[in-house]
């Protein structure tokens, strides 16, 4: 370093004796100063960018532009794997007003899985579950991470980076397929930096069954372990509200005052949640995520209106239980055969200030709350429907830290409350 810096001192001394002489020596000199300088001091400031401000700036990149940085260079491909990095963009990105949703669909006959997920663009993403499969169903997303399961067979999917790990078998050794009437839920421990993966599934073959078995698998152990039974037959996991995986308890009883079952990924407990008062229809009820907040959706079942009054039931304060109402009148929307498609339409996502509900058969209809409003709908791709956001965490990552012994992130870094959208609430 102290030779070249030498050597350009004699150059600019050498470029001023010869700017006294000749009349184009200011032009020779800025050839040369061109010739020498800029493409070394360009790849040494590069270089000597701090990482604390590389980060701050790729951290608030989308997932997809991530992805193509890594290709930059060796330093930048690095970075971004980093645990760190990977939190600090989750947290730039997890409480945006504007959540995408997912689609799952499948090809039965050779076991083909997509997955489209639709956030400013639309994404999809293939893999090719076990060949004897016939269906496949969502669990609850977290943190960009989905649990996608057949009846023999579980994955936990990211498919903003396209990676996903299969799961091992059950620990209750069924002599039938281990997810028959499983409903699976995937939770985050602030506590311990862990991803949890809950099953419930009945003790016989028939779903109806009252009494279901529990299994948890934790990401990158190697087996799942059983905690117990809880006498309730459920259905529908939604995603972890207040630090819980949530189920609808099936029932056959409008007065049945059991309207959900929660469980706590930390304590790993169970308890129950009552549905609002003067909410009674049980039988078209689903437990859905709204904005961040528990949400009972039904459909008033009166004879008047024939199934085409929507009830939303937000459970605006989870610790005091206390619950808010909006009413949708579904006959706006134009539906054909209204009776039956209206009870069929679920909330999804609040994206844009309006809520979006759909069905399996990929009709989706965005409603306004402040104007009670209907806008034009889409028609999309059929499939389960889930709310999504991207994220670059990754479960291969996760597996392999595990199975090193190596914890794979620090609980500081990611938030601890998974915070509610502005507004939501106050429909």
């Amino acid at each position: 370093m102290k030779n070249s810096e030498c050597k350009l001192s004699e150059m600019s001394c050498g470029l001023e004796r010869i700017r006294t002489l000749d009349p184009s020596a200011h032009c020779k000199r800025r050839v040369l100063e061109k010739c020498s300088k800029p493409k070394p001091s360009e790849r040494d400031r590069a270089i000597h960018i701090p990482d604390d401000v590389m980060v701050n700036i790729l951290s608030r990149l989308p997932v997809r532009s991530v992805l193509k940085f890594r290709c930059v260079c060796k330093l930048w491909h690095s970075l971004t794997q980093e645990r760190y990095f990977v939190g600090q963009h989750y947290q730039h990105h997890w409480n945006k007003n504007n959540p995408g949703f997912i689609i799952l669909s499948w090809i039965p006959r050779i076991s083909e899985i997509t997955l489209y997920y639709f956030t400013e663009e639309i994404h999809k993403f293939r893999m090719k579950g076990h060949r004897r499969e016939e269906t496949f169903s969502l669990s609850n997303p977290c943190d960009g991470l989905i649990c996608v399961y057949g009846l023999e067979s579980t994955y936990i999917v990211n498919p903003s980076i396209g990676e996903f790990v299969t799961l091992p078998e059950d620990s209750l050794n069924r002599p039938y397929r281990p997810n028959v009437g499983a409903n699976i839920g995937l939770g985050y421990d602030i506590s311990t930096g862990e991803y949890k993966v809950v099953r419930l599934a009945p003790r016989t073959r028939f779903p109806e069954s009252c009494t279901t078995s529990c299994e948890i698998f934790t990401l990158g152990s190697h087996s799942w372990r059983a905690i117990g039974d809880v006498p309730y037959s459920v259905s529908c996991s939604v995603p972890a509200v207040n630090g819980n995986i949530h189920w609808t308890i099936r029932t056959d009883h409008d007065e049945d005052p059991r309207i959900g079952l929660s469980f706590d990924i930390k304590n790993e407990t169970f308890d129950v949640i009552l549905h609002p008062e003067g909410h009674t229809d049980s039988i078209f009820a689903t437990v859905t995520e709204l904005g961040g907040y528990l949400c009972v959706s039904s459909s008033n079942s009166t004879r008047a209106n024939n199934h085409m009054q929507k009830d939303l039931y937000i459970l605006e304060d989870y610790i005091s239980r206390k619950w808010i109402k909006h009413t949708i009148d579904m006959r706006l929307v134009g539906l054909q055969n209204p009776s039956f498609l209206a009870p069929r339409m679920q909330p999804v996502v609040v994206q844009h200030g309006k809520i979006i509900l759909a069905n399996d058969w990929g009709r989706f209809e965005y409603y306004n709350p402040k104007t009670r409003c209907f806008e034009k709908p889409a028609f999309l791709t059929p499939g389960i429907v889930a709310p999504y956001l991207e994220s670059l965490i990754s479960p291969l990552a996760i597996q392999q830290t595990m199975d090193e012994g190596i914890p794979e992130r620090d609980a500081a870094f990611f938030p601890s409350d998974r915070g509610q959208q502005a507004g939501v609430g106050h429909l």
